[in-house]
């Protein structure tokens, strides 16, 4: 279908505006001999998609096209029909190959879900433990998500832990960890 037939089509008045639709439709018209541009009727089908989600209320933009999905017609291979055992065989290894990923996802969410460990809730205790043996400097919000709360001011005291203010770590408050000894 021609540049003309495209507008006439879609109802648009300038060719610059289908030349716009086909760039949002991320395709690229062939030229038949005498060097104009045409539309195959695949890439009619993906400007007749553009239409609906203009119609829907999308933009040029954010059009996405949707492949349509291909139908083979023809064996990839010869299969001796002669023969049964021969089909079962290659329906069965058709199978086998087309479930494997399914399998295999379904061994790998058992395996992940048998390794998930409930966090306890005195996790944060021990992670702060570590940084005030080790003389850490925590950012304010590292020690937001250890205690729920940005600590504020220059010392701050929160479930048996010393937060000393220590300078800044970029545009955050840096703290150094103290275990109070109650």
């Amino acid at each position: 279908m021609k540049i003309k037939e495209l507008q006439e089509r879609y109802g648009l008045k300038t060719r610059q505006s289908i030349y716009d639709w086909i760039k949002a439709a991320k395709i690229t018209l062939p030229k038949d001999d005498r060097g104009h541009a045409y539309a195959t009727p695949e890439q009619i089908e993906v400007l007749d998609q553009l239409v609906e989600h203009l119609k829907q209320g999308g933009t040029l933009g954010s059009f996405t096209p949707v492949s349509s999905p291909e139908i083979y017609t023809t064996a990839d291979s010869q299969i001796d029909t002669s023969e049964p055992s021969t089909v079962y065989q290659i329906v069965d290894t058709v199978n086998s190959t087309e479930d494997s990923p399914m399998v295999m996802l379904e061994r790998l969410v058992g395996v992940i879900v048998s390794n998930i460990q409930p966090r306890s809730p005195l996790w944060f205790h021990d992670e702060l433990e570590k940084a005030a043996k080790q003389g850490w400097i925590l950012s304010s919000s590292e020690v937001e998500a250890l205690i729920g709360i940005k600590p504020k001011g220059e010392i701050f005291h929160r479930g048996g832990w010393e937060f000393v203010r220590a300078g800044k770590i970029g545009n955050q408050g840096a703290w150094k960890v103290n275990k109070l000894e109650l």
